[in-house]
């Protein structure tokens, strides 16, 4: 056997070098990786939570018409609260949304009127009548608005809180339907 081929039978290791490139390649990849892989992570969350207040008043209007008792919602500090009410003054929590800094309350309309936040309760009664209502949330930069119906309806909206005080017709007001 030659020389060469007995020292290249003998080499059983990598060179630092080689090491050094391979640790280096993975380090950029992680470097390109895990910044998108976080963000993506938070992105969920943010939708998450998100689809977990615009359905927070369905379920307010389901749970009100299936328990036969008036179910509201209200804000306390920064979490969302449905409560089924009973005869007795003590309500029956049903589900909490914790809002995130990445979502706030900034304005709650009951009935057409401004109202404190920690004060705001929206109702939603057995026959599915409710208060009208909304609330305006800071996402970031914008906000989004969470309006709530007479009729226990909700729409989630981009952009500021209407404030209106009668649900209206597309087709005017010539007549409601009930």
């Amino acid at each position: 056997m030659s020389t060469h081929a007995t020292l290249k039978l003998n080499r059983r290791g990598f060179t630092l070098i080689e090491l050094s490139v391979v640790i280096v390649i993975l380090a950029l990849f992680a470097m390109l990786v895990v910044p998108n892989f976080v963000a993506m992570r938070r992105s969920r969350a943010y939708f998450d939570l998100e689809a977990s207040i615009a359905r927070t008043p369905v379920d307010t209007y389901n749970e009100a018409r299936s328990s036969h008792r008036p179910v509201q919602l209200r804000i306390e500090g920064s979490t969302l609260i449905m409560e089924r009410l009973t005869t007795d003054s003590d309500p029956q929590q049903v589900k909490r949304v914790d809002l995130t800094s990445d979502i706030q309350v900034d304005r709650t309309l009951l009935n057409g009127d401004s109202t404190d936040i920690s004060s705001w309760k929206w109702t939603v009664y057995p026959d599915g009548s409710a208060d009208a209502g909304g609330v305006e949330f800071l996402v970031g930069a914008s906000r989004k608005s969470l309006v709530l119906h007479k009729d226990g309806k909700s729409q989630w909206l981009s952009g500021d809180l209407p404030n209106a005080t009668e649900d209206k017709w597309q087709a005017g007001e010539i007549q409601k339907r009930g």
